[in-house]
């Protein structure tokens, strides 16, 4: 019996496995690809503040810049819409 429950555990621990082979790679290319958004608006733009990710929205004045930021804005945002 004793090796029953084993199996068990281990058949749903690998069935489990599987699935966040699956899922953890997605969600993490997500993030990825969210924080490289945000660092590179910071670099491209010389944005460093410890405190503040992207810092203010940038003026019409800098269309690129604006465009960038809000690129990045939107990988701050969460995933299912705005947080209100």
């Amino acid at each position: 019996m004793a090796g029953d429950g084993v199996e068990v555990r281990a058949d749903g621990r690998m069935a489990r496995d599987r699935v966040l082979d699956v899922v953890v790679p997605v969600a993490r290319r997500d993030w990825e690809h969210k924080a490289a958004t945000i660092a590179a608006y910071r670099e491209t733009y010389g944005f460093d503040h410890p405190g503040y990710p992207i810092g203010p929205e940038p003026s019409q004045q800098a269309p690129d810049k604006r465009a960038a930021w809000h690129e990045a804005f939107a990988a701050l945002s969460p995933a299912n819409g705005a947080d209100t």
